[in-house]
């Protein structure tokens, strides 16, 4: 489900390129990281009706639960009128964590080159830090992986 999709967002990519429509940089963004979720839920999703109750809940955005306690409550607690609900926090971690670790990966995301932007710099290669750099966050991850309960991914296919 989630390929025939990606398939069908190329073929729109192709004619939005032939069609030459110009969009600001940031709209373009946001359209393709909006396109790669939706394709992320339907390719794991087991069925359609599935895929499509993840995004009803995804875009939902009166039936979410904020903590009841702190700073959000304490400024944003006005919202209940409207329908948001503020509750038990289901997370570990709290909230303004789980933003600032949020918004710094965003921040990477968005910043950091990409493979092709570092291999065209060169700059890592010449010192050969990034082969370094690799290999420690391959045996970071390798550490703190849990292979006991892991299920590879296309295991359920």
């Amino acid at each position: 489900m989630g390929g025939g999709t990606h398939g069908l967002l190329l073929v729109i990519n192709h004619q939005w390129r032939r069609f030459n429509i110009k969009l600001p940089h940031l709209v373009n963004w946001v359209m393709t990281f909006s396109c790669v979720v939706v394709c992320w839920v339907l390719f794991r999703a087991e069925s359609i009706h599935e895929a499509l109750n993840v995004l009803r809940c995804m875009t939902d955005i009166y039936h979410f639960g904020l903590p009841d306690k702190g700073f959000i409550w304490n400024n944003f607690g006005f919202l209940e009128q409207y329908g948001i609900n503020f509750g038990q926090w289901i997370f570990s971690e709290s909230l303004p964590r789980v933003l600032v670790t949020l918004s710094a990966f965003m921040v990477l995301a968005v910043c950091v080159p990409n493979p092709l932007g570092l291999r065209e710099s060169q700059i890592l290669f010449r010192h050969k830090v990034l082969p370094i750099l690799l290999g420690m966050l391959l045996g970071l991850s390798l550490l703190m992986c849990n292979v006991q309960n892991s299920e590879f991914l296309y295991f359920q296919f």
